[in-house]
């Protein structure tokens, strides 16, 4: 076996675990995210414990619990194309032993179907980006709001129906000749550069109408802001979340375009480490993801004790950095310092956030 045949086959194993890696963890992002918000809204049920009882829902708050269920359903969408993605780049991956009889026209068609499942995983993507947008718009209403109804999402449809008719058009798959591998052997490199500056553009679409309207509302609120240095952290810590992890799913994405025509043999696995990166970045772009896997990782390093607090004296415990809230409400108490609601159900030290903008610590 020469050189080439040997990096050859390691990259395919590599492929191989990429892909099984990509499909775990589509998978366990989901579960998290789902028990992440169950968590949330049980935490939501005890804030009113935690509140005075002349407090009311803000008008952001109300916008917020609106919206959130289309976020994280946007979100779910991501990782289904994700996931779905993985699974048609492990049929190309060994595409010779499930169309035997008809392996080269298989591949003819296999490969540039999982390109346009990509593509509709980007699109899930920016529709993600744009329900975020949607939600900092509640803060002021900056921007019509018809730019957010029809505008955008009319806009993310053409940008998905072009670039998929685009793709069957003008792309064509065959056997690698080298493995058991379907690869992209035409295409327009055009396209991809193209797709690359699209995607740059996209992102920073959807970056400024979600900076925008939190920088605004920073501006006009900065003296209470540093009042309360908790809020102001949590305010710039939510902001840095987005824009960085918004700039790494673009990077990501646009390196891999702009390297196809260099890895064409290669371009599934660069197309699965892309869809990896955004998966992660999706999942911690959700404050309620953070606070639950920081919980769980607080938990298993420190166990459920809550440190330097009485839960005996009827308290909620608060943890460090937060204003302590005085309730005349009376909690039980379990073994070892757990504090157990009135209902009896026991949860996670999970930050209750009524919106990302103050309790994402």
């Amino acid at each position: 076996m020469t050189i080439t045949e040997t990096v050859d086959h390691i990259m395919w194993n590599l492929g191989t675990f990429i892909m099984i890696f990509n499909l775990a963890l589509c998978i366990t992002f989901v579960i998290i995210t789902n028990l992440a918000t169950k968590q949330h809204r049980e935490k939501l049920k005890l804030r009113p414990v935690a509140q005075s009882a002349s407090s009311t829902p803000s008008h952001f708050a109300a916008i917020y619990h609106k919206l959130r269920p289309q976020q994280e359903c946007i979100a779910y969408f991501f990782y289904s194309f994700a996931f779905l993605c993985a699974i048609q780049c492990f049929m190309c991956h060994y595409s010779i032993f499930i169309a035997q009889m008809s392996f080269a026209s298989y591949c003819r068609w296999a490969a540039p179907v999982c390109v346009v499942i990509y593509f509709s995983a980007k699109t899930a993507l920016y529709g993600f980006f744009l329900e975020r947008a949607k939600l900092s718009q509640g803060l002021l209403n900056t921007f019509p709001a018809r730019l957010f109804s029809h505008i955008l999402p009319l806009y993310i449809f053409v940008y998905w129906l072009i670039w998929s008719i685009c793709i069957m058009i003008f792309f064509e798959g065959a056997p690698d000749g080298k493995v058991t591998s379907c690869i992209i052997s035409t295409y327009k490199p055009w396209l991809l550069t193209a797709a690359g500056f699209v995607d740059v553009f996209n992102t920073l679409l959807f970056l400024f109408l979600f900076i925008y309207p939190l920088q605004k509302a920073y501006a006009m609120n900065k003296e209470a802001f540093d009042n309360n240095a908790a809020k102001k952290r949590n305010f710039i810590s939510m902001m840095w979340y987005n824009v960085v992890l918004s700039a790494i799913c673009s990077i990501s994405s646009y390196v891999y375009l702009f390297l196809i025509p260099v890895i064409s043999g290669y371009s599934r696995m660069g197309e699965q480490l892309d869809m990896m990166i955004n998966s992660i970045c999706v999942f911690l772009m959700l404050a309620t993801n953070r606070s639950y896997v920081r919980a769980l990782w607080n938990r298993s390093c420190r166990g459920r004790r809550v440190d330097g607090e009485d839960t005996r004296k009827g308290g909620i415990p608060q943890r460090k950095g937060y204003e302590t809230v005085e309730t005349t409400t009376t909690t039980r108490t379990g073994t070892a310092g757990d504090w157990i609601p009135p209902d009896g159900t026991e949860l996670l030290e999970i930050d209750v956030d009524t919106d990302e903008f103050e309790d994402d610590d």
